[in-house]
């Protein structure tokens, strides 16, 4: 009987750290695999941070916008979405937009599939 329990022991063991690895995958390897590719293409932005994300620069703007006064002008967007407005200044934003133009519509499987396999496995 000893046998038996050990084998499941080791089953699950093995459930647990295949779990526990895509897990890990999932949560820290493929946002920071995200954010190199896209600092390649010269793609700036705020570093990856696991739980908290942008949650402490977001409420520290919006009181930092909250405590200022309101100007009388139709400049809201800094004293709405003061975050947002920042990171736009701080690193740009209206990016213009990648496009991909086909003229044989039997090939966008094949484009799409490539498209996919290089940017998510």
């Amino acid at each position: 009987m000893g046998g038996m329990q050990q084998n499941l022991l080791v089953i699950c063991a093995v459930f647990v750290i295949s779990w526990a690895w895509k897990a890990f995958v999932w949560v820290w390897l493929k946002p920071k695999k995200l954010e190199k590719c896209l600092r390649e293409q010269g793609i700036k932005g705020p570093p990856y941070n696991f739980m908290s994300g942008n949650y402490k620069e977001t409420m520290s703007s919006r009181q930092a916008a909250r405590s200022k006064p309101t100007e009388l002008s139709h400049n809201i967007v800094p004293r709405v979405i003061p975050f947002i407005h920042h990171t736009i200044e701080k690193y740009g934003g209206n990016r213009p937009a990648a496009g991909l133009g086909m003229s044989h519509v039997e090939e966008v499987p094949n484009v799409c599939r490539v498209f996919y396999i290089m940017n998510f496995n």
